[in-house]
């Protein structure tokens, strides 16, 4: 037992302080390191995005009425109807009907200013015997046809509608009830004043 405890005491190990002996052990014999554990990851979730692209704002547009199409139509017969009688003011052409007024008013007329008045006032279906331009007939049938295609929206009914005033129109020239610029003025006027009137029906 005594040698036993004389090599203990006596071995070089021993002899080292107890922190050079710790260090000696863990060079020799090293403890194996624990691998850290994953740690758990929540869940991933991705949002995809569909980009659209860019509208325009749609206008708004007010329906259509009947009143509305009705104040169109009387502001753009009136005002051709006034430039009618301005342009006739200014300019009275000829007729163009040979011998017209001893066929249509007495000849020879009155010489006396209210007998005179009096005849012009009368009613009288074969009309005047003076071209007035604008063309009345024109701009009270190109009212009506700008209304009736504006309101229909079909391009068949507007080609048809619109081929019938201009043969309307022909045979007003034809049959010399008219001149020929006369409807055309008629016709051409009235197109305008209805594209200028188009502010009435958003009242």
């Amino acid at each position: 037992g005594g040698d036993c405890d004389s090599y203990y005491h006596y071995h070089p190990y021993y002899l080292q302080p107890q922190q050079q002996r710790l260090q000696h052990r863990q060079s020799t014999h090293p403890q194996p390191t624990k691998q850290p554990q994953p740690q758990p990851q929540p869940p991933s979730f991705t949002l995809t995005t569909t980009t659209l692209p860019p509208t325009q704002p749609t206008p708004y547009r007010r329906p259509r009425t009947l009143a509305g199409l009705a104040l169109r139509s009387l502001l753009t017969l009136s005002s051709a109807r006034l430039i009618r009688t301005l342009s006739f003011t200014l300019t009275v052409l000829p007729s163009q009907i040979p011998r017209c007024y001893p066929r249509r008013f007495p000849h020879p007329p009155p010489t006396d200013w209210p007998a005179w008045l009096k005849i012009g006032f009368l009613p009288n279906s074969r009309g005047g015997c003076n071209d007035l331009i604008l063309s009345g007939h024109a701009t009270v049938t190109s009212t009506l046809a700008c209304a009736l295609t504006s309101v229909a929206g079909n391009g068949t009914l507007s080609r048809a509608v619109w081929t019938l005033v201009a043969v309307d129109y022909a045979i007003e020239a034809l049959e010399g009830l008219h001149y020929s610029v006369d409807m055309w003025l008629g016709c051409v006027v009235t197109c305008l004043l209805w594209v200028l009137t188009r502010g009435a029906e958003r009242e």
